[in-house]
């Protein structure tokens, strides 16, 4: 019946009174509906295929994305390890300096203490030595 125009099929269907009317009313209205229909099916799928192809090109951006970051952050986690090494390197090398420090400056220590003890023991016959001379001059005096 697509193919047959209006009026072959308005004339038996006005033989078939208002049911018959009705039905060829619903007939070609159904059909507009079902090419309604049909033209928003194919649409629909037209659009989710654009939005599917859409969708796995940004999943795609996205994951390229992430692996920047993740070799950028690999990067950074690689300088921040790399500064650390040299700052333990330098802490290390401070520490053994200080060490050397302190073994030196104990060494000094040392050694003052036996000039202090040298001088002290000096100063102690100088002393002494005054002490007998000035004894003595007293009783020569007296």
């Amino acid at each position: 019946m697509e193919g047959l125009g209006l009026p072959y099929v308005i004339g038996p269907a006005l033989g078939l009174g208002v049911p018959g009317i009705l039905f060829v009313v619903w007939y070609f209205g159904q059909k507009a509906q079902d090419k309604t229909l049909l033209a928003y099916r194919e649409d629909t799928k037209d659009i989710l295929s654009t939005i599917a192809t859409q969708i796995l090109t940004l999943q795609q951006e996205h994951r390229n994305e992430i692996l920047k970051l993740q070799v950028n952050h690999q990067e950074q986690v690689r300088a921040i390890l790399a500064d650390y090494k040299a700052d333990m390197v330098e802490q290390r090398r401070r520490y053994d300096n200080n060490v050397l420090l302190v073994k030196n400056y104990q060494e000094l220590c040392s050694n003052l203490k036996d000039i202090v003890i040298l001088n002290s023991s000096g100063f102690q016959k100088l002393a002494d030595d005054i002490n007998r001379k000035c004894a003595a001059l007293r009783e020569a005096k007296l």
